[in-house]
């Protein structure tokens, strides 16, 4: 499999809204997400990443 192929689909949700996203922009930020995650440790390491959730919370 290509590494352009293995995102499926990518959400951003503000607020509880979705932002829409064209289909460049769920390749960039997929992408962007498997490679800050792929070289961390992981328990699970010999499982390919099904899912990846990022939560920023606004703290003020």
């Amino acid at each position: 499999m290509r590494k352009d192929d293995r995102v499926k689909d990518v959400e951003i949700i503000v607020n509880g809204k979705r932002v829409p996203l064209n289909y460049f922009v769920k390749k960039i930020v997929g992408n962007l997400a498997l490679a800050m995650i792929e070289p961390l440790k992981r328990e699970d390491e010999d499982e390919s990443i099904k899912e990846i959730v990022i939560k920023v919370s606004n703290t003020s």
